[in-house]
């Protein structure tokens, strides 16, 4: 018997469920998250992509490939540091020491997890969004783990185990180069939970003590690259509206996070005022560490980790700016103007008037952060340093003749300092062009979707 074919009228109520259904998902997608702007963006993006799966196959040995390949990355960017010297110190007053951390209550735990994003590892047995969900129930034994990591200052093993999951830098890379992957590391929502507990005393105690570098916007509560971008533009600004030129360095260090050295506790202890308990929490939550590389089923074997601070933990930007704190003293020592965002460092040297025109002071500036770099186990990236000079016309006549030595291959028309491109002249061309080019690429992609928008 011939399959009977729908009528118009049935095609017509199916076509318009769908679209409801796609109106629907769109509303409450956007309804969660008003305060974020690209938030009707990332949904277009999310209908439109469809994620292919990597053109690699799963197995045991390629997860132990990626795991090989991370590894040996860190160990050959530490292999590349130049040899250690003696590096100018950079002593820092510690007012008051913090000894331990205070368990929780109950309440201040709930009140914890209900905040905390529910994502974790996925090889944990409990995963994080069922946590959540139950955890009225299983509240008080959670409490217990906590309480007890904290009073003893030890961090369990099975908490300081990553999984990594290897994810393309940008599409359209060759898959089946290494090298155009980058690691997302994620921990077990129990460990989070715990690094949360330690975050907040730890944050209270440098707040109440103004420990921490005042130009460090990275890893600050209303602190953004926004904010760092004013901050360093106003400073140009305003030495350009007074006659000065402005000499921008902007320096780029290699994977960071992954080559710190364990004299990050050491340096918790002499810079911070870390001591007793809250010491030996954090030297067991530095130290033993290890992660897997997991595609789909398949896992690699374990790897240690002696170096580096997890990106996937909580607790990791806040150590990284405390290991940078003698950093910011070596600036002052030189009298040279900076603004740090996490690891991206800017340099801001203005010629004043009636003075030589000469950058001899920014040059012996930099040879000592190069030298301090290299004794902390810090790759500084002379390829991707870039260099703008910033010169008011009544002054330009002044500035030819600079001689930027060791600067002038760096030396640019346009930098990207933070995602925004900056001209000699502070025009914004670049950055206005390439918005509009942003603009115009999100409203194709939204118009390819606008036979089922809201109306």
């Amino acid at each position: 018997m011939e399959k009977q074919r729908p009528n118009k009228r049935t095609l017509d109520w199916l076509t318009e469920g769908c679209e409801r259904c796609k109106e629907k998902v769109l509303c409450q997608h956007n309804r969660l998250k008003l305060s974020e702007c690209w938030d009707t963006f990332k949904t277009v993006d999310f209908i439109l992509n469809v994620n292919e799966p990597l053109a690699i196959e799963y197995t045991t040995e390629s997860c132990n490939n990626f795991l090989d390949f991370f590894v040996d990355k860190v160990r050959v960017t530490r292999a590349s540091i130049p040899p250690r010297k003696h590096a100018p110190s950079a002593d820092l007053c510690v007012p008051k020491a913090l000894e331990g951390f205070q368990p929780l209550t109950l309440a201040e735990l709930v009140d914890l997890v209900m905040r905390l994003k529910p994502t974790g590892a996925v090889t944990y047995v409990l995963p994080a969004r069922l946590l959540t969900e139950v955890f009225s129930v299983v509240g008080d034994h959670v409490l217990q783990i906590v309480n007890s990591s904290l009073i003893s200052g030890e961090v369990p093993t099975p908490l300081k185990q990553a999984v990594v999951r290897p994810l393309l830098k940008k599409s359209g890379l060759d898959p089946a180069i290494l090298s155009n992957y980058r690691p997302l590391s994620t921990l077990p929502f129990i460990s989070k939970i715990i690094e949360r507990a330690v975050f907040i005393q730890l944050m209270s105690f440098l707040q109440e003590w103004e420990i921490g570098e005042v130009f460090q916007s990275g890893f600050k509560p209303f602190h953004s690259t926004e904010s760092a971008l004013l901050k360093v533009l106003d400073d140009i600004l305003l030495a350009n509206d007074s006659g000065d030129a402005v000499v921008l360095v902007l320096l780029d260090l290699t994977s960071a996070f992954d080559t710190v050295d364990c004299i990050l506790i050491n340096r918790l202890e002499w810079s911070v005022g870390i001591t007793g308990q809250a010491l030996k929490w954090i030297r067991s939550y530095l130290t033993g560490r290890s992660f897997c590389v997991r595609l789909g089923d398949c896992s690699s074997d374990l790897a240690e980790l002696p170096w580096g601070v997890s990106q996937g933990s909580i607790l990791a930007p806040l150590f990284f700016s405390l290991y940078l704190l003698p950093q910011g003293e070596l600036f002052r020592k030189h009298g040279v103007s900076f603004h740090l965002y996490a690891d991206d460092c800017q340099i801001i040297f203005p010629f004043r008037r009636g003075g030589l025109c000469t950058i001899q002071p920014l040059l012996d500036c930099l040879e000592d952060i190069k030298l301090w770099l290299a004794q902390n186990f810090l790759c500084f990236n002379e390829h991707k340093t870039e260099v703008i000079l910033f010169t008011p016309p009544k002054t330009l006549g002044g500035a030819q003749g600079l001689d930027f030595s060791t600067l002038a291959p760096h030396q640019k028309a346009v930098v990207t300092n933070l995602g925004a491109k900056l001209d000699a002249e502070l025009r914004f061309d670049a950055q206005v062009n390439g918005i509009v080019r942003s603009c115009f690429f999100h409203l194709r992609r939204i118009a390819k979707i606008k036979p089922f928008s809201v109306t």
